[in-house]
């Protein structure tokens, strides 16, 4: 029951979450690049 549901419902999440963290990680080299540069 509950698993079953769940887990339909993360399922088409996900590709969304692995979007955020792509974003996130060039978010934060760039970051790392920009303060490297001062």
């Amino acid at each position: 029951g509950l698993k079953g549901r769940k887990r339909s419902v993360f399922l088409p999440v996900l590709p969304h979450l692995i979007i955020l963290l792509i974003r996130l990680t060039k978010r934060l080299n760039s970051f790392h690049l920009n303060s490297r540069r001062c």
